[in-house]
């Protein structure tokens, strides 16, 4: 789930339906990149991104859980 996603839950579901959703959900999450990304704090991170134009490849997989 992408903070989009997350966004979008909390602000357009209603309330009732919202916690009943966030309460049965498990989410699993993993960002793989390779050491020589590596940023060792938040300054660093916040220039890497602004130099470098990635593309996000994130996917949402969603599936009942019985």
């Amino acid at each position: 789930m992408q903070s989009d996603s997350l966004k979008w839950i909390r602000s357009y579901i209603d309330k009732t339906i919202r916690e009943e959703f966030l309460s049965k959900v498990f989410i699993v999450a993993v960002a793989l990149y390779p050491k020589s990304l590596e940023c060792k704090n938040l300054t660093s991170f916040k220039e890497r991104n602004i130099e470098n134009e990635s593309k996000n490849y994130c996917e949402d997989h969603i599936k009942k859980v019985s």
